[in-house]
């Protein structure tokens, strides 16, 4: 859960704690955060179930809904809407009811129960006048996850399993993590990892690179900088954006990269798309979700049958879309307006999806 406030920097001053860079990310224990969350009291701040694959999951979920409404729409195979869930750690605590609430609400289903005891994870993000942001990570319940029973289920009838890299930050969750994989590949569930930030691939590359070289990942999503550390870390030197997924693609079927005005660049079974970014007519907003915003768009037209191309037209129009208001979150207006666009209604072919692999079946439903 977040609490997201916009505070000057004598209030970081005020903080007190060790280490603290404005900007920066830190992780903080029980005590330090209800200090935090002290100081605050009586503040401005929002309240939101964060993070960045509930963004993605959220996405995807309001943008199938909404989609199908439009008259005419079409989706493959008759679908509706899709199903997507999500498995996590909650603890038995308000922030909890408040995160599997409000998800819910969004057409994301936590599938997880609350934990016998502990402490809901949450992130105070504090935003100075100067757009930096710092972030206060508490880890609580969310350092470790079982494999159970109900996630086994859940990913072996699932299309697509999205993977957080962030996940390798919290040791206990990884031996979770990789048996999901497993039951996943075992299964025929496509694996979608996003490598969630450059820092990450710099202490967890090697684990990714691990999957992706025993054929584990199906989708690799990354922004440019974390494209090139994910190279550099083979000891491939490559310059851009294009150059990393050409790379990339070697070990992965499907590679999206994301390069900021610049757009983004997908390859798949030797194809190679360039997508522009959607450009409105209004400067963005607030830049903050917009990779898990165009991660979205790009699952949910690989589910619906779209081509290489229009998957990222998807990723870019979605992203556009929460870049052009405050907040990370893609709204239920934002899904309703996109829905009333051809490249999200229009019928795409009956026939079966354009695979990853031609012989493997459809991918229907997404969970992680």
């Amino acid at each position: 859960v977040d609490f997201a406030a916009a505070v000057d920097d004598s209030f970081l001053e005020q903080l007190q704690l060790e280490d603290l860079e404005k900007g920066g990310r830190k992780c903080i224990s029980d005590e330090e955060r209800a200090a935090v969350l002290a100081i605050l009291e009586g503040k401005d701040y929002k309240l939101s179930a964060g993070g960045s694959l509930s963004n993605t999951l959220v996405a995807i979920s309001r943008m199938s809904k909404y989609a199908t409404r439009h008259p005419g729409a079409t989706m493959p195979y008759g679908r509706q809407n899709l199903s997507v869930s999500v498995a996590c750690s909650l603890g038995p605590d308000p922030l909890g009811d408040f995160y599997r609430s409000k998800l819910g609400r969004a057409g994301v289903q936590v599938l997880s129960p609350a934990a016998d005891t502990g402490t809901t994870g949450s992130v105070v993000v504090l935003t100075t006048p100067d757009a930096n942001r710092t972030m206060l990570s508490y880890q609580g319940t969310s350092a470790s996850m079982d494999y159970t029973p109900t996630l086994d289920a859940n990913v072996t009838g699932a299309g697509v399993l999205i993977v957080e890299g962030y996940l390798w930050e919290m040791p206990e969750t990884i031996n979770c993590i990789k048996k999901a994989i497993a039951t996943a590949r075992k299964n025929g569930t496509k694996v979608a990892l996003t490598a969630s930030d450059a820092s990450c691939v710099e202490r967890h590359g090697m684990e990714f690179w691990s999957l992706l070289e025993d054929g584990s990942i199906d989708v690799f999503f990354a922004n440019e900088a974390e494209a090139l550390a994910m190279c550099a870390i083979k000891g491939v030197d490559v310059a851009n954006a294009p150059a990393a997924v050409d790379y990339l693609s070697q070990h992965c079927k499907l590679v999206a990269v994301t390069a900021g005005r610049h757009g983004s660049y997908l390859r798949r079974n030797k194809q190679t798309a360039h997508v522009l970014p959607f450009w409105t007519e209004k400067p963005p907003v607030d830049t903050c979700g917009a990779g898990d915003a165009y991660a979205a768009g790009v699952i949910y037209g690989l589910v619906s049958g779209a081509e290489l191309e229009e998957m990222g037209q998807m990723g870019s129009r979605i992203a556009s879309a929460v870049i052009s208001h405050a907040g990370a979150r893609f709204t239920v207006g934002d899904a309703e307006e996109l829905s009333r666009e051809r490249l999200f209604n229009r019928p795409y072919s009956n026939a079966p999806v354009q695979q990853l692999d031609s012989a493997e079946n459809s991918l229907d439903d997404v969970y992680s």
